[in-house]
Formats: structure tokens, sequence, C-alpha cells
């Protein structure tokens, strides 16, 4: 476990990424005594977190999840639980029914009438959904999940909640491999999909962390999308990537290129994920 940043974050930065939020300094606090206790320290590392967890609350400024839906809205986010007309009009604009509904018999809730999906609604920097979610994290810093409702609507909650779940899905990996596309796919969507830029509020997201190098110093990434090759991926690319790793140039990114792959990645002491990130491309000479 880190005992501090690799690098100077200091309270006025912080200010000024949060556009003058009048409770900073609270938030400053937190960040610095979970950030190193969860491993998340170098400078790429700690704003993508601020840009990624800026995102989802809204600036820090909402820990809970937003429930006030129309019903138009929840047949389009929810056609499962909201199949017809009639049935979404019943509970439009009622969050806590909506949630009871949405979240029912799923992530260990009970069903609609016991409020479980209202109690372990979203909730902190990136929001924790769900009583075996909530569960596990008040398992892992040894408090009653009893407790959680109240913890994870205070700065410290919210931070410690994010920051571990970031590390309990390893985020860093897609830092590290200068994937912004794969970390914000997976913070938003719960994997990474084959296609980029497909998170809701990418573009954001994107922006918040040039955002926080700048504002710390740091180098801005140039380019929306990185280059990124995985399975599904057809053409050129793949072609020069299969030639790299000298292997039949089907120009098809299946899973034996993948696991072609994972062994160079493994031999150069890179993160073997399979995926030829920026690193992986440049390491390869591709890119």
């Amino acid at each position: 476990m880190a005992t501090s940043l690799s690098f100077d974050l200091s309270p006025d930065q912080l200010r000024v990424f949060l556009n003058n939020l009048s409770d900073y300094e609270k938030w400053y606090q937190a960040l610095m005594k979970f950030l190193p206790a969860y491993n998340i320290t170098t400078r790429q590392q700690v704003c993508a977190f601020l840009a990624q967890t800026h995102h989802e609350s809204a600036g820090y400024r909402h820990l809970a999840e937003n429930l006030n839906y129309r019903w138009e809205s929840l047949r389009r986010v929810w056609p499962r639980h909201f199949p017809t007309d009639e049935i979404a009009k019943q509970y439009a604009h009622n969050p806590e029914r909506i949630a009871n509904r949405a979240y029912a018999n799923r992530m260990g809730n009970g069903d609609e009438a016991s409020g479980d999906g209202w109690r372990y609604r979203g909730q902190g920097l990136i929001q924790l959904t769900g009583r075996d979610n909530q569960s596990r994290f008040a398992n892992d810093i040894d408090e009653p999940l009893t407790d959680m409702v109240d913890y994870l609507s205070t700065c410290n909650g919210a931070v410690e909640s994010a920051c571990w779940f970031w590390k309990t899905n390893n985020l860093n990996r897609w830092v590290d491999s200068a994937d912004f596309d794969g970390l914000s796919d997976s913070i938003n969507l719960g994997r990474k999909t084959a296609a980029s830029g497909d998170a809701h509020g990418y573009q954001d997201r994107l922006d918040q962390y040039n955002r926080a190098m700048q504002i710390t110093g740091g180098a801005v990434m140039e380019q929306a999308t990185p280059t990124v090759l995985r399975i599904g991926d057809r053409g050129d690319p793949v072609i020069d990537l299969q030639t790299a790793l000298g292997i039949e140039a089907d120009g098809i990114f299946g899973p034996g290129t993948a696991q072609a792959l994972r062994d160079w990645q493994v031999s150069r002491g890179l993160v073997a994920d399979g995926i030829a990130g920026p690193n992986t491309l440049v390491a390869m000479g591709i890119k």
C-alpha cells in the first residue's frame, strides 16, 4: 500500500478542477487519504480517477443516483422492467418506486416489495449499486452494511467506495496502457467493448481527464479515441499486428491472435490482456 502520490497535487489545483466547489478542502483530504491507500498514485491514474468520478457525480455535487425519470425515459432505459407505456406511467417521477422495480431480484436485491432497490441504489462518486456490491465493500472495510447508506453520502465514503471499485476492478490497467476508452467502458458499461468511445459521456470523461492533466502539469491525451486492436477487429491494422507476432496474417483478430498477443506481452513485461493498446503497439513498432 502506498503512503503518498507520486506527484504533487495541491488543494488549489483540486479547487480549480472542481470549479471552486465550496467544500473542495474536504474532498482534498479524502482523496489524499484514500488514493494512496488503494494504490492510485501516478499522475495519469489520479487524473483518470478525477475525470471519471467528476463525470459520474456531476462535478462532485451528486452522490446518489438520479432516478427521477419520465415514463418515456423508463421505456427507453429499462424496457425489460417497464415493458408497456401503461406500466411506465405508473412509476414516472417516483424515484423510490422506480428503483425498487428496476433493481428488484438482481445484484443481491430482494423483490420489489423489499425496498432493496431504493435502499441500495447507486451511491458515492462512482455509484456503487446493489446489495451485493455494497455488502462486499462494507465487508472489505470491516463496517456493517447498515452503515453504508450514511457513509456513502460523506466525502470519505464517496471517495473510498470509488477507490475500492477502482482497485477491485483493476482499472489502473487501462490507465497504464493508455486505453481511456477501455477505462470508460469498464466503468459505464461494466465491460470493455469492441467499439470506441461508446461509454455514456465519453467525450466529457476525456475532456475532464485533459483538464486534470493540464491543471496538474501533465500532458493531455491528444487523440479522442486511442488506437486499440482487440477481438472482433478486422483489416490491415490486424494484419500488421499478426505479422509482428509471426502468426498467420488473415486480418481477423480472433482468440488465437489474442493468445499470441498475450504470450508476447508476457515476454515483454507488459499487461497481458490480449489487447493491443498504444503501449503494446509502440513496443511492437507498429505505432
